[in-house]
């Protein structure tokens, strides 16, 4: 039925029925997730701990019914992991308990210790060591480390990098920059900077600039520039965000002055819902939905990114380790094409969690550069990463 709807939609009005059906979509979405919370309400409890519950042994269904109880929340929570033991958790606790949300989705009493298990050393750093997983959660002002961290791969993340490439389709030898970071603003959760986990309040900003090198120019070609405020949590290997952040592309004044191009407004205002996983200590997985609410100059409202990375998890010697990074961007404005990113080389990540990294970078897609997002680019050169 969905493919017969999007089919629909691409022969008859596509812009405006697709973003019809996805807004509806992501709708229920929402309210199928405000459900599943609601339902949790009702008390799971054995029948012989707690006489408000009742238990019937239905041999023909091979199950159990539960009477709902208009209680607290129920639920098995024990530091000593007995089954005949029961904690109440309130609304409040999900929020601010580092384990109940763990325990509600996992079905596991405590958070296993996932940094310090696997291919990780046990303990990887004195830092891990005196704040792992297990550390009470408090309340921390402008705290080291992101709970959700930046795509390696990712063409508008915001941190300071430089990569140097040659533009395949004709454009010649390009420098695009970009001089920004994203840093913790308030954190209620564990201290840690290279593990943290908990809830915290991010800020982010960064100019992106494309520079021409041919023919000996310095010329500034365009810049695009982004702020954003994303709320993050993570606890184990599972991290989420959902934020804001404006973009807006512009022309520079030695481009326009040598080739009296006319700027694109393009600007996006957008909301977005993201999701990591982390299968090994040191293996990601990744992926978000942006939708704009205010998009100009050729840019839609649907936006969706994913990936997978590998990186040390852990601060690295003098020596680092090797890393590889992939990225696919797709936009709503290229019928959902976009562009693909490749990134691998070798990367160093200090005791507060901090990554520098150097190596290949790859793209075939789509510009980067929103004044040209219509332009397709393929880009083969080198580049340089710090993320905070």
């Amino acid at each position: 039925m969905l493919g017969k709807d999007l089919i629909a939609d691409s022969l008859i009005g596509r812009d405006t029925r697709l973003r019809m059906t996805l807004t509806r979509r992501c709708a229920l979405l929402s309210l199928a997730a405000f459900a599943f919370l609601a339902s949790t309400a009702i008390k799971v409890r054995a029948a012989d701990q707690d006489p408000s519950l009742i238990l019937v042994d239905n041999e023909s269904s091979a199950g159990y019914e539960i009477e709902a109880d208009p209680k607290p929340l129920s639920l098995p929570y024990s530091d000593e992991k007995d089954d005949s033991t029961a904690g109440i958790l309130g609304i409040s606790d999900f929020l601010f308990e580092p384990d109940a949300l763990f325990q509600l989705v996992s079905g596991e009493s405590e958070v296993e210790d996932f940094f310090h298990a696997g291919s990780c050393h046990s303990p990887c750093c004195p830092e891990c060591q005196a704040y792992c997983c297990h550390e009470p959660w408090d309340w921390y002002l402008i705290p080291e480390g992101l709970i959700y961290r930046s795509y390696l791969a990712g063409p508008k993340e915001s941190r300071i990098s430089s990569t140097w490439f040659k533009e395949q389709s004709g454009e010649g030898s390009l420098w695009d920059a970009s001089l920004g970071g994203r840093v913790g603003v308030l954190r209620y959760g564990n201290h840690s900077a290279v593990h943290p986990e908990g809830w915290q309040l991010d800020i982010e900003g960064a100019a992106f600039l494309r520079l021409d090198l041919n023919d000996g120019r310095r010329d500034l070609v365009s810049t695009d520039f982004r702020f954003g405020v994303p709320l993050t949590y993570g606890v184990g290997r599972y991290q989420t965000k959902f934020g804001y952040y404006h973009i807006s592309s512009h022309l520079g004044d030695e481009f326009i002055a040598r080739t009296g191009a006319r700027r694109i407004n393009y600007v996006r205002d957008a909301l977005v819902w993201g999701h990591s996983y982390f299968l090994t200590p040191d293996l990601r997985v990744y992926g978000e939905a942006a939708y704009s609410y205010n998009a100009d100059g050729g840019a839609e409202p649907w936006e969706f990114q994913f990936g997978m990375e590998y990186s040390p998890p852990c601060p690295t010697n003098c020596w680092g380790v090797p890393f590889v990074a992939v990225n696919a961007l797709l936009q709503e404005e290229h019928n959902f094409g976009g562009s693909f990113t490749v990134q691998a080389g070798w990367a160093w990540r200090n005791a507060v969690g901090r990554l520098f990294r150097v190596g290949f970078h790859y793209l075939n897609g789509k510009s980067p550069q929103f004044e040209f997002f219509s332009r397709q680019e393929e880009h083969i050169g080198v580049g340089i990463w710090y993320d905070y």
